[in-house]
């Protein structure tokens, strides 16, 4: 038997708050990200990113960056620019070994073998 202890505290309503604001912020700094790409062809990189998100607002009038403390909202931003970064660098990287790369992925697949239940 395990025992589990579960705390409820006031302050979840304001960890749920910030988790949502920080959330969206990381949603709508990728969505001008993925629009600046589709768009222009341009990577906005993280200070392009900042100085942008400082005044924009979200759908309640509400500047998201401007919600949390601007360390916080920093480090969210340098988050999306270095998964945005590691995913150009991949892609780079399939383009260059894409047969290799192909042959490892076969060379996985095949290998897989469904268990046998008695």
């Amino acid at each position: 038997m395990q025992l589990t202890y579960r705390f409820k505290s006031k302050l979840d309503k304001d960890i749920k708050s910030f988790c949502l604001i920080s959330n969206n912020l990381y949603n709508q700094a990728n969505y001008l990200i993925k629009k600046e790409l589709e768009d222009n062809k341009k990577w906005l990189r993280y200070n392009e990113l900042d100085k942008i998100l400082k005044t924009t607002k979200n759908l309640e009038g509400q500047i998201n960056y401007r919600l949390l403390k601007s360390q916080t909202s920093q480090q969210i931003l340098k988050l999306l620019d270095k998964n945005w970064s590691s995913y150009f660098r991949s892609l780079k990287e399939f383009k260059k070994n894409q047969k290799s790369l192909m042959q490892c992925q076969n060379l996985l697949h095949s290998e897989r073998k469904i268990p046998k239940i008695l």
